[in-house]
């Protein structure tokens, strides 16, 4: 059984003479809003003219500090700007469930045969509806099980976290079968992920004090990563870039 170590040498066996493309890739993709952190993040941001450390574990806060607070008077400013980021998060939600799925197939493709493309991005907007729905549908369930505490909704995250990849593999699938699948895939395994993001610990560190800079190149290297994690376990038989 393939460890932590593993799965970071098969993404940087990969991502050899691709580390250009994989980062332009990761850029537009981020843009787009479908690259999300699922496991620990440290963070330094400025806010107020204030620095601001925060450490994440998804989209879990587990430790911050803020400083300063908006001005008075701005209330009926603050209400159409809420407006418009409104619609924006709405349409930001909608491009990033599909390129998250594309995102996917990229990384997919990279660690299998090596010869990912960038018009992967694209084409999954025929199938925006079950993109959307999946991811949508995601996070309400990881949203219902954090309200019973943080660790629900961690051990959910764990548990949808191979959708993107079995949309990518089958784009017409229900969002409930998808998830369903996600879930029968994960048992046994969520140990193995959570160990797999953690071993990035040092990376994210050191990514931290160049202000998220270090980004570009470490987001790239997890998720192809990930990737080779979740062919590990569909198809244990390959060997890629071994």
């Amino acid at each position: 059984m393939r460890v932590s170590s593993d799965f970071r040498r098969i993404a940087r066996n990969a991502l050899r003479n691709k580390w250009l493309m994989a980062i332009i890739v990761c850029i537009i993709v981020s843009f787009l809003g479908g690259v999300n952190s699922e496991g620990l993040e440290i963070k330094f941001t400025l806010e107020a003219h204030h620095p601001v450390f925060a450490i994440y574990y998804g989209d879990n806060t587990l430790y911050s500090t803020k400083y300063g607070f908006l001005p008075a008077g701005i209330g009926i400013i603050a209400g159409g700007i809420a407006i418009m980021a409104i619609i924006y998060g709405i349409f930001k939600f909608v491009l990033g469930s599909i390129a998250k799925v594309g995102y996917a197939r990229f990384n997919m493709e990279l660690v299998n045969d090596g010869s990912p493309r960038y018009e992967n991005l694209l084409v999954y907007f025929p199938h925006w509806k079950s993109a959307v729905c999946t991811e949508f549908l995601k996070t309400v369930k990881i949203f219902l099980w954090s309200l019973l505490f943080v660790i629900p909704g961690i051990i959910a995250k764990y548990k949808y976290a191979l959708t993107d990849y079995i949309l990518a593999e089958t784009p017409d699938i229900k969002a409930s079968e998808a998830i369903e699948i996600s879930t029968t895939l994960m048992q046994g395994n969520k140990w193995r992920l959570f160990c797999l993001e953690f071993s990035f610990i040092g990376w994210d560190i050191l990514s931290a004090f160049t202000l998220g800079i270090g980004n570009i190149f470490l987001t790239p290297y997890k998720e192809a990563a990930k990737a080779a994690f979740y062919m590990d376990i569909v198809k244990p038989s390959l060997a890629p870039f071994e």
